[in-house]
C-alpha cells in the first residue's frame, strides 16, 4: 500500500512540474492572425517637460541634462540652417514643436499552464519616438529623434523592453526598431521541497521595423 501511495505522490509531482514547465512559445497562436498586427499609429504635441520626460525614458538622462541636450540640439540646427533663422526672412517666423509618435502592436497570447489549466493574456505594446521639428506653415523638418521607448498597453504580465534604436533617414523620415518579451512569472505549487519555485512564461516581442515620414501627417 505504501508503494501505490508513493508512486501515486511521484505521479501527481511530475504531472505538475511538467505542466508548470510547458514553454510559452511552444503553444499555438489563434491560427487566424498573423501577428503581430499594427492597432493604431498616433502622433500628438507634447509639451516642454513632457519630453523632458520622455528624454529621461528614452537617452536615460536626467532633466539637467535633458534641457542640456535640446538646448545643443537646437544650436546646431540652427547653426546648420540659418536661412530659417534670417532676420530678413520670412521663414524665421517658423517655430519648434515636441511630438510623441507612437503606434500600438498586437503580438498574439502569452500562454502558460497553472494546475494543469492553460491560460492566456493578449500581449499589446506601445513603441514611441520623441522628436523635435521646426515648423513653418506647411514645411516641416526634425530637430532631433529620440531612441524608441516600450510601454505595455494590456495587463497582466511583466514587459521587459530588450533593444531600441532610431536611425534617422533624411531631415523628414526615420525608422525605428524595438524588441522586448512579455513575461509571466507562476509559482510553483506546495509540494515538499519543490515549494517556492518560479517558473517563467516569456513571449519574445519584434517590432516591425517602422518607417515614419514628418509628412505622414
Amino acid at each position: 500500500m505504501k508503494k501505490v501511495i508513493a508512486a501515486l505522490i511521484i505521479f501527481v509531482l511530475v504531472f505538475y512540474l511538467t505542466s508548470f514547465m510547458v514553454n510559452a512559445k511552444t503553444l499555438p497562436e489563434n491560427i487566424n492572425i498573423q501577428c503581430p498586427v499594427l492597432i493604431k499609429e498616433t502622433t500628438k504635441t507634447v509639451s516642454f517637460s513632457e519630453v523632458i520626460s520622455g528624454l529621461e525614458k528614452t537617452e536615460g538622462l536626467n532633466r539637467r541634462e535633458a534641457i542640456e541636450y535640446i538646448i545643443n540640439k537646437e544650436k546646431a540646427f540652427e547653426k546648420l540652417h540659418p536661412e530659417f533663422f534670417a532676420t530678413h526672412s520670412d521663414i524665421s517666423s517658423g517655430h519648434y514643436e515636441y511630438v510623441q509618435l507612437s503606434r500600438s502592436e498586437y503580438f498574439g497570447q502569452v500562454y502558460w499552464k497553472r494546475y494543469g489549466i492553460k491560460q492566456s493574456r493578449p500581449v499589446v505594446i506601445q513603441q514611441s519616438v520623441y522628436a523635435e521639428v521646426y515648423v513653418y506653415k506647411s514645411f516641416k523638418q526634425f530637430v532631433w529623434l529620440s531612441n524608441p521607448f516600450t510601454t505595455p498597453s494590456s495587463g497582466a504580465y511583466t514587459w521587459h523592453s530588450t533593444y531600441n534604436y532610431t536611425r534617422q533617414d533624411s531631415p523628414t523620415q526615420f525608422t525605428a526598431m524595438s524588441s522586448g518579451y512579455a513575461e509571466v512569472a507562476i509559482s510553483s505549487p506546495i509540494f515538499f521541497y519543490f515549494s517556492g519555485n518560479t517558473y517563467y512564461y516569456r513571449k519574445t516581442c519584434d517590432f516591425p521595423i517602422w518607417t515614419h515620414s514628418l509628412y505622414n501627417y
